[in-house]
């Protein structure tokens, strides 16, 4: 069912400050790192993924300026991911993923975003680093068959990404 504990995404003021704590403080690299720009977003942010070498993955995403925005749902999760700062979100790596979803909206969980498929041309990016580990080389460029995503809320709030690849 749930294989492992994919990344972490945290929003920051700071993008560059927070890269280079997390680079300096706890001996993460740079994966890959862009800047983004989607209108349900609202504003450019830059992103990155920071990895250790032991496959521990942050996500860091820049929220120039934060605006209020009401509570969630599927029309405006990116909205408020970027716009607060904070840990925002947890991603799973599942391999059998209907029942995952199934069994999460069993215990509370809420769906957020229904899951949907993405495929490498998707994706456009440039790498900064190597890495040794296989869970770091599906963060650069996802197979060919592409995967599953789905969003959904505890029962507190925090987004978890439900992803399978």
């Amino acid at each position: 069912m749930i294989e492992k504990l994919e990344h972490v995404l945290m929003v920051v003021n700071d993008f560059s400050g927070t890269v280079n704590f997390y680079k300096k403080a706890f001996g993460f690299k740079i994966l890959r790192k862009w800047k983004y720009s989607d209108a349900k977003m609202g504003a450019e942010s830059e992103i990155a993924y920071l990895y250790r070498d032991n496959g521990d993955i942050i996500e860091v995403l820049e929220a120039p300026e934060p605006k209020p925005v009401p509570e969630y749902d599927e029309t405006n999760w990116q909205q408020w991911m970027v716009n607060s700062l904070g840990v925002k979100q947890i991603c799973f790596t599942v391999n059998n993923f209907d029942k995952v979803i199934e069994r999460l909206t069993k215990f509370g969980a809420k769906l957020i975003v229904p899951p949907f498929a993405r495929f490498p041309e998707h994706y456009i990016l440039e790498v900064k680093g190597k890495p040794k580990d296989e869970r770091l080389k599906r963060v650069i460029m996802p197979s060919s068959k592409g995967y599953k995503i789905a969003m959904v809320a505890d029962i507190n709030g925090l987004l978890i990404e439900i992803i399978e690849r």
